[in-house]
């Protein structure tokens, strides 16, 4: 198959020092970031082999955490911290009512404790 073959550039510094490359989709991808003017060009990436085993391109990735995309605005990651946030806050808040289970200032610190740190994660990368 026609494509750009790491094997002697990655492959072999990986063999001398011993490391091997988790190559299963979702821990070995591709990103491909182009600059916002070249945005507008459709270019096909060549498949890139280590070895024997091709690595796949993506179209976004999770990063420590952080889910980073081809255009780099972070939309994907601003949707899934806010749905880890109502989810944890809906656990939180479920079996409380104005009479029954955690008091207000309570409730109020685990919202900063738990959801807060949920939300605001990696955030000086993701917001600006």
């Amino acid at each position: 198959s026609s494509g750009i073959n790491a094997e002697y550039g990655i492959h072999e510094w990986c063999r001398k020092w011993r490391l091997l490359v988790n190559c299963d989709p979702n821990k070995t991808e591709i990103l491909v970031i182009l600059p916002r003017t070249a945005s507008s060009v459709t270019t096909t990436p060549t498949d890139l082999y280590l070895g024997n085993t091709c690595i796949m391109y993506a179209e976004k990735s999770k990063v420590l955490g952080v889910y980073l995309d081809d255009n780099l605005d972070f939309r994907h990651h601003a949707a899934y911290a806010l749905k880890r946030c109502w989810y944890s806050w809906h656990i939180l808040s479920s079996g409380t009512t104005r009479y029954e289970g955690v008091n207000g200032p309570a409730l109020g610190l685990l919202f900063r404790t738990v959801v807060l740190t949920k939300l605001l994660y990696a955030a000086p990368i993701w917001l600006s």
